[in-house]
C-alpha cells in the first residue's frame, strides 16, 4: 500500500531556482551559481551533457527580469555573509547556455553591485553576434568552451542548433578575446572515439592558443552524460592533449577528478536539493552531506522521487540524483 503523496515539498520547491550554493569550484573557488534561463535552454545538445538531451534553441529572450535575478543573488549573498560563509564569484551557469539571456548584459552589471567578482561559462556559440559580447564585456571571469573544431566532430559531439555556423562562431569568440579585458579561460571537454585523435587535438589546441586566454581546462565526462556509451579518453591520450597545449604556451589543468562538494545551506531541505540538481547532479553521499546540514533525513529525496521532481540514476560505479525534464515527470 502506497502511502500518502508528498505535496508538502512540491509546495516549498520553485519551478525555477534562480541563485543555488555557494559550491566548490576549482576554478573560482567558492562559487554562488545564477540561473538565469530554464531548464535545458542551450544552442547545443551536447552528447556529454549532464542534464539530459533537449533540442536546441537559437533565439534569445528575457527570461527572468535582470532586476529579479539582481534581487535572488543579493538576497543570498547577505544570508551567507550573515551566516560567516564565503563567496569568490557569483557564476553565471545555468542549467542551459547563459548568452541565451537577451537580459544578460544588464544582469551582470546589476549584480556587480555586491562588490563580489561575476564569472560567466558560455559555450561561446552567439559570440558572432556583437550585443552578446557587449553582454559579456563587463564580467571579471569568462569561460568559452572549445571541443571541436572540424565540422563532423563538433555536429557530433556538440549537437548545435542547425542555424549556427563553426566558423563564424569561431571568429566570434576571436573578436571578444581581442577586446575582452577581464580574465578569459577556455574549457574542452574529451569524449573517447569522437575528439580525442591526434589531428583533431591539434586542430583544437590551435584554436585555443589563437585565443590567448589565462588558463585552459581540460575535462572528461564524470558525471551521467545526455547519451550512453560517452566515456573518457584513456592517460596517454589526456597526456598528449596536455602536451599539445602546453607546447602553444597554454597554461593547461586538468578537470578529469570529481571535486569534492560542500554545498551550502539555503531555503528549505527541498530548495536546497532542488535547486542544485537543476544545474548539477548530485551523488548520493553529496545529498546526505546536504540533508544532513539541515536536520532532515532521506525522506525528503523519497518525497521528490516519489512526485518525479528527480530521478536516480548509476554511471561509473556511482549513484546520481538529476532533475527531471519537465516532459518526462509524473502527473
Amino acid at each position: 500500500m502506497s502511502g500518502p503523496a508528498c505535496t508538502c515539498w512540491r509546495d516549498s520547491v520553485n519551478e525555477h531556482q534562480l541563485v543555488f550554493g555557494p559550491i566548490a569550484s576549482r576554478r573560482l573557488g567558492r562559487s554562488l551559481g545564477i540561473n538565469n534561463v530554464p531548464s535545458k535552454t542551450c544552442t547545443y545538445s551536447c552528447i556529454y551533457c549532464q542534464l539530459g538531451a533537449a533540442p536546441p534553441q537559437i533565439e534569445r529572450a528575457v527570461f527572468y527580469p535582470p532586476e529579479r535575478i539582481a534581487e535572488a543573488v543579493k538576497k543570498r549573498v547577505e544570508e551567507v555573509l550573515e551566516e560567516g560563509g564565503q563567496i569568490d564569484y557569483l557564476t553565471f551557469v545555468p542549467s542551459g547556455e547563459p548568452t541565451l539571456d537577451a537580459g544578460l548584459g544588464p544582469a551582470i552589471k546589476e549584480v556587480g553591485s555586491c562588490r563580489i567578482p561575476v564569472a560567466v561559462i558560455t559555450n561561446g556559440s552567439l559570440l558572432w553576434q556583437r550585443e552578446v559580447r557587449r553582454a559579456l564585456y563587463p564580467a571579471d571571469w569568462v569561460s568559452l568552451k572549445v571541443d571541436a573544431v572540424s565540422e563532423s566532430c563538433w555536429r557530433r559531439l556538440n549537437r548545435p542548433h542547425r542555424r549556427l555556423d563553426r566558423e563564424q562562431m569561431g571568429r566570434g569568440m576571436k573578436r571578444f578575446a581581442s577586446r575582452y579585458g577581464g580574465t578569459l579561460a577556455t574549457e574542452t571537454m574529451l569524449v573517447a572515439g569522437v575528439n580525442d585523435d591526434r589531428a583533431e587535438l591539434s586542430r583544437i589546441a590551435d584554436a585555443v592558443a589563437a585565443l590567448q586566454p589565462a588558463a585552459s581546462y581540460l575535462s572528461v565526462p564524470l558525471r551521467p552524460p545526455a547519451v550512453s556509451g560517452v566515456s573518457p579518453p584513456s592517460e596517454e591520450t589526456l597526456t598528449a592533449a596536455h602536451q599539445m597545449f602546453a607546447q602553444r604556451g597554454l597554461a593547461v589543468e586538468f578537470l578529469v577528478q570529481e571535486e569534492e562538494q560542500r554545498l551550502s545551506r539555503w531555503g528549505s531541505a527541498a530548495q536546497g536539493v532542488m535547486g542544485t540538481v537543476a544545474v548539477h547532479p548530485l551523488r548520493e553521499e553529496e545529498i546526505l552531506h546536504l540533508l544532513d546540514g539541515y536536520g532532515a533525513g532521506w525522506q525528503v529525496m523519497e518525497c521528490l522521487l516519489q512526485e518525479g521532481q528527480v530521478k536516480k540514476i548509476c554511471y561509473g560505479g556511482s549513484t546520481f540524483y538529476v532533475k527531471t525534464l519537465t516532459g518526462q515527470r509524473k502527473n
